[in-house]
């Protein structure tokens, strides 16, 4: 959505006030941000409200229960560059190639796990460690039954329930992670704030997820052979320079390596 946004309305300003709007964890910020850009831009104000609902790609209208912050789709993008490779082969050796690939990984996931100690996995102990150091900003007041009310360095004020695993951020609903406002109220009584994560980020679930594996097949030569005809492929047409590999990336994204031109106005002078 952002590449369509940047066409009509590029410049780093814009792009910082778009992306405001879609992290914005609750009805209110994305209001004060909307209107942040309304003041700001107007055209770019109403190309935001008709390009899609907000509960397509703002976070504040994101349901709660599939406890997911992601904005954006890293895990496509992730899963094509892992198989550039099978991309080239016949769809049966392709297949092949992704299921040993996901049998391999599997087995490597539950490995390291198994060498990791805690409630919750190296990747998620890591995130909740970074909101950790936000949390020192934060001070917590306890009203002494399990309620804080959090204030900020620049007079910002949230509400924490750790029993009821709430923060009035909605951060900690949204990602199923404690925020750093909730982690502030965690630390001042003593506790790890690992242990309110959501169950769905366990390492006992985790467990419980792989352990459906794929198992090994014996190779071509032991399948079984069909007696339907064999389908013969479409006469290949083979297009001129080189095929690419990698994905086409948008206008908007970092393109690694250097272009090299040719320039041809010193030759066309000397003729």
């Amino acid at each position: 959505m952002y590449r369509n946004f940047k066409k009509k309305h590029p410049g780093e300003v814009l792009k910082e006030k778009f992306w405001s709007i879609a992290a914005a964890s609750t009805v209110e910020f994305y209001e004060a941000a909307l209107e942040e850009l309304r003041a700001y831009d107007q055209q770019a104000h109403a190309w935001v409200k008709r390009a899609a609902p907000p509960h397509h790609w703002c976070k504040a209208f994101f349901p709660l229960h599939v406890k997911s912050d992601m904005l954006v789709n890293n895990l496509s993008e992730t899963f094509n560059s892992h198989i550039l490779n099978a991309r080239e082969l016949p769809v049966i050796g392709m297949v092949e190639w992704i299921r040993q690939f996901i049998m391999e990984r599997i087995s490597n996931r539950v490995y390291w796990m198994r060498k990791c100690s805690g409630p919750v996995g190296p990747a998620i102990k890591a995130l909740i460690e970074e909101r950790e150091k936000f949390s020192r900003k934060w001070k917590p007041i306890s009203n002494g039954k399990g309620g804080y009310q959090v204030r900020g360095p620049k007079g910002e004020q949230f509400a924490v329930y750790l029993r009821d695993r709430t923060c009035t951020c909605r951060l900690w609903q949204i990602s199923g992670l404690p925020c750093c406002h909730a982690i502030s109220a965690i630390l001042k009584i003593g506790r790890n704030p690992n242990d309110y994560a959501d169950q769905c980020y366990s390492r006992d679930l985790f467990f419980q997820i792989y352990e459906n594996v794929l198992y090994p097949i014996s190779g071509k030569s032991l399948w079984p052979q069909s007696d339907i005809p064999i389908l013969d492929p479409p006469l290949a047409c083979v297009q001129p320079g080189r095929p690419k590999k990698a994905r086409r990336k948008g206008s908007s994204e970092n393109r690694s390596g250097v272009h090299v031109g040719t320039n041809n106005v010193q030759k066309l002078k000397s003729m």
